[in-house]
């Protein structure tokens, strides 16, 4: 029975109960605000990019010292915040509204992780307060991410999943801004993923766990923290093992024992010992688990942490089970009584369980043991943690033949069988999805490389058949016969010219055409400019447009929504077009519209390319309706009111400003080149940076907007940018 008695429950991992305990020790609230403030003489405006992101994460750290003090006296320190919100300065540097945000947003988790569900309603609704009409990503993050952990807590599988779901996509919104906000909590984005990979676990999605516990150790990284950093890393080995990937478990905790040596924090040492415990059963002798337990016994008494400690009852009384149940039982029972104030129904589960097995084991009144494996089973199957159900069967089956109950044992160890292969057969489905994904731009490289070859062979085939001909030429030459011979030469000689060439034609057509979406690339237009003579003096129109936001849409849904994203672009592209020019993909999520008629209205056309985009969403193959715009940048050359002929070059970087300028704007938007001041020529354009303002064009310069959304048409000319303005893009109007 040793081969269950510690991992048995330890492989399902410390679960999202703990979110939060990363603080040395308790913190009180008003000095840890004080901590969190810049040294006097130091102070720093929030928005200055250098310091966002470490005050975003000196936040974090507030948040987790109330959240710790919270689950000893969460009443107390709910009151305490709340009248900290009217009575308390907000530290140095953070703005009143951010720090009404901070203070909300502790509250919420506090409540959430006590249970205290008005307290979590009244949080919530302040946090909604703070953006009545949910534009802000960080506010609709924080809320996801209480309702997250509290049902978590509470066993509702399906919204911990949904709403940690959606938290972890809006932190990386926040966090993934090009310029840093102190809006982003790396901290919190981590607790989010966190979650994510836990509740895979206790589903017994185990390669999906894996992969959200290596998403939120690189997150981990980036903010620089250890101890979630070890947290992370134990998450992919407890996953790693349950695959049966039991040596790249063991060397993803020997790659850990560095920075645990190295932490300071008590937590992440806890989590250590405890899964040293666990993942080393196999190979660590009962007294060495025993040592690295009572170690972390002692760690969480040190902490004062009501959920770590029970968590560590639970690993002791598995231990124990074997050898001295009612020493086990004892544990058990001090656990749920701690746990009376706190709502953690998947850690009370798992006590009921072995609670059951003990009482089993030291023969109690018949009814006793089945009554508490049965409670923990119902609470196991009402949140769908099917993991431990799995595992609880299996652990129940070996107790009822130890005690000699073979139609009971028989009975759990074919449920448990049952349930076993249902969870591997998701594994083994969330695999192959992952090597196919994998695998995608690699099969694509191979036949790309397949037909070089192919190309090759054939090549040297026809070189080989033309050294046959000439050798015959040689051979026939002095036969009287020889006009005859040189008219069937010249017969196969043309045959393999024509093959050549057909085949040359079909590598030239491929070279200059888009694998994905089928439009003309790069080298197409390229050629179809030096053919039409527009290269040095450029007469047509230009449109160059950017999806908005596609790396998110990469991140968020995954490279082949990507891919489904470009696709129908290019489609409403061409179908919107039609003969009026060339469409092309210029690279990555950018397109070029190359318009060939000089009386063409771009602003027209722009208008209708920006509806045919933004307004009709892009469905996804599994159905997912997701929304997609995108920003340009247009003009027609020659323009007006201006003498200098322009390149191609320069006309596609006159162009590029444009788009860049409708990017900064607020994108879903284009602005066209009306007119070009006469002090601008070719060296002025040349002189210009990759992405300049649009007030270098000069007076006299003509610009049209259009947005979409409110369907505004304006005709601007760029304004010196003020002094005091604090932006780098200024535009007056002229009309319209």
């Amino acid at each position: 029975m040793r081969r269950w008695g510690v991992a048995g429950g330890l492989l399902w991992g410390l679960h999202a109960g703990s979110l939060a305990l990363q603080v040395p020790t308790p913190v009180p609230p008003q000095a840890a605000v004080q901590s969190a403030s810049p040294a006097s003489g130091s102070e720093v405006p929030v928005q200055a990019a250098g310091k966002a992101l470490e005050q975003g994460h000196q936040l974090g750290r507030l948040v987790d010292a109330w959240i710790h003090q919270g689950d000893e006296s969460p009443a107390e320190i709910l009151d305490l915040l709340q009248r900290m919100e009217t009575s308390e300065p907000p530290p140095t540097g953070v703005s009143a509204a951010l720090w009404r945000h901070t203070l909300w947003h502790a509250q919420a988790l506090i409540a959430a992780r006590a249970g205290m569900i008005p307290s979590l309603q009244t949080a919530l609704g302040h946090l909604r307060e703070l953006d009545p009409e949910r534009r802000e990503a960080r506010v609709r993050a924080d809320q996801a991410l209480a309702l997250a952990q509290y049902a978590t807590l509470s066993g509702d599988a399906n919204t911990a999943r949904s709403q940690a779901q959606a938290a972890q996509r809006d932190y990386a919104l926040v966090c993934e801004a090009a310029v840093p906000s102190p809006l982003c909590s790396l901290r919190a984005w981590w607790y989010s993923l966190d979650l994510m990979a836990e509740q895979a676990r206790v589903e017994g999605h185990y390669v999906q766990a894996q992969d959200w516990s290596l998403r939120a150790r690189k997150i981990a990284q980036r903010a620089a923290d250890e101890g979630l950093e070890v947290r992370s890393a134990l998450g992919v080995a407890y996953a790693q093992h349950a695959l049966g990937q039991y040596n790249q478990a063991q060397q993803t905790l020997q790659q850990m024992i560095r920075p645990v040596q190295g932490e300071s924090l008590q937590v992440a040492l806890l989590h250590w010992r405890v899964a040293e415990a666990a993942l080393g059963q196999a190979q660590l002798p009962r007294e060495t688990q025993l040592l690295k337990l009572t170690e972390a016994w002692e760690l969480s008494q040190q902490i004062g942490a009501p959920r770590l400690s029970a968590q560590v009852q639970l690993a002791l009384a598995r231990y124990w089970l074997e050898s001295r149940p009612q020493r086990a039982l004892t544990l058990v029972e001090d656990a749920l009584r701690a746990l009376q104030r706190t709502q953690d129904v998947p850690l009370q589960a798992q006590l009921h369980h072995v609670d059951g097995l003990a009482r089993l084991l030291l023969r109690r009144p018949v009814g006793e043991g089945e009554q508490e494996l049965k409670r923990a089973q119902n609470l196991w199957q009402a949140s769908g943690a099917w993991a431990h159900q799995a595992a609880g069967w299996r652990e129940a089956s070996v107790i009822f033949e130890r005690l000699g109950r073979t139609a009971e044992a028989l009975q759990y160890f074919h449920q448990e069988r049952v349930l076993l292969e249902r969870i591997e057969q998701d594994n083994r489905q969330a695999f192959m999805a992952q090597l196919r994904e994998q695998f995608a731009v690699a099969k694509k490289q191979r036949e790309l490389d397949q037909l070089g070859r192919t190309h090759a062979l054939e090549t040297a085939q026809l070189d080989h058949q033309a050294l046959v001909v000439r050798l015959v030429v040689l051979a026939v030459a002095f036969l009287v016969l020889i006009s005859v011979l040189v008219l069937l030469l010249a017969m196969r000689a043309r045959d393999l010219t024509r093959r050549l060439s057909h085949s040359e034609g079909e590598l030239r057509l491929q070279s200059e055409r888009d694998a994905l979406t089928g439009l003309a690339n790069r080298r197409h237009v390229s050629n179809r400019l030096q053919t039409a003579h527009l290269y040095e003096v450029f007469q047509g129109g230009i449109m160059l447009l950017d999806i908005d936001h596609f790396k998110h849409i990469n991140d968020e849904q995954g490279h082949a929504a990507g891919d489904a994203v470009l696709v129908e672009v290019a489609q409403r592209l061409v179908r919107v077009v039609g003969e009026q020019g060339l469409v092309s993909r210029w690279g990555g999520e950018e397109f070029l519209v190359w318009v060939d008629d000089p009386v063409a209205s771009l602003d027209a056309l722009a208008q209708r390319v920006l509806h045919a985009i933004g307004d009709v969403p892009v469905v996804l193959a599994d159905g997912q309706a997701l929304r997609v715009t995108v920003s340009m940048g247009h003009g027609l050359f020659p323009l007006l009111g201006s003498n200098a002929k322009l390149g191609w070059e320069r006309a596609l970087k006159l162009v590029d400003m444009l788009l860049y300028a409708a990017k900064q704007q607020g994108r879903d938007r284009a602005i066209g080149l009306q007119t070009l001041s006469p002090s601008v020529g070719p060296r002025e354009v040349d002189a210009l940076g990759c992405h300049a303002d649009v007030q270098a064009l000069g007076p006299g310069t003509q610009l049209s907007v259009y947005r979409r959304q409110t369907a505004d048409f304006s005709v601007l000319m760029p304004s010196p940018t003020s002094p005091h303005s604090g932006t780098s893009l200024a535009l007056g109007s002229t009309g319209g």
